[in-house]
């Protein structure tokens, strides 16, 4: 932990009151913000998806808030008086469920992404972007002092795999039952 504690140091040493501001602004897209942009672009077009990811995200955090209350991790800034906590955030720490949201949230923009009709080079810029968008408000979370890597880490990993399994399930289910109608009509 001390390494991890060194790393938030080392990432608010030179903080000035605009990257704070930057950060705390970023930090939102790993919220409901995050949730509700990625689920209006969706909806636009794949009304059916846009409902799986809605019902993906608040059970990711449902299992969020439980694994918190499991782990019982305090928030670097409960553990070491130097780090600051510019997120203004409570409770524990691990797993970041800013980083479930936002990864959630981006693998089902990226799989949406992939559905449409656009050049391969636009599709692998968009996701691209949204990667780098991804490890972004992760960074954020550290920099406001409010989770270690770990927390971010495994936040991440939770985030996509519940994005995986809900996006298979959705293929299996929603798609299915929709080929099953129309071959039903078509009979």
């Amino acid at each position: 932990m001390k390494f991890e504690a060194d790393l938030i140091r080392f990432l608010q040493g030179n903080l000035n009151p605009i990257w704070v501001i930057f950060f705390q602004i970023i930090t939102l897209f790993g919220s409901v913000l995050g949730l509700a942009v990625s689920f209006l672009l969706i909806f636009v077009k794949d009304k059916k998806l846009a409902i799986c990811l809605l019902i993906a995200y608040f059970l990711s955090q449902l299992l969020n808030r439980i694994l918190k209350r499991i782990i019982l991790r305090d928030r670097p800034f409960v553990s070491y008086d130097d780090i600051v906590n510019y997120g203004e955030e409570s409770g524990f720490s691990m797993p970041s469920g800013h980083s479930v949201g936002a990864s959630l949230c981006l693998v089902f923009l990226i799989y949406y992404i992939f559905s449409l009709k656009l050049q391969k080079s636009d599709k692998i810029i968009y996701s691209i972007s949204l990667v780098f968008l991804l490890f972004t408000i992760a960074l954020s979370r550290m920099v406001l002092g409010v989770h270690y890597l770990t927390d971010i880490i495994w936040g991440i990993i939770i985030g996509i795999l519940f994005a995986i399994i809900s996006i298979l399930l959705y293929n299996v289910i929603v798609k299915k039952s929709s080929k099953t109608k129309v071959n039903r009509h078509n009979e």
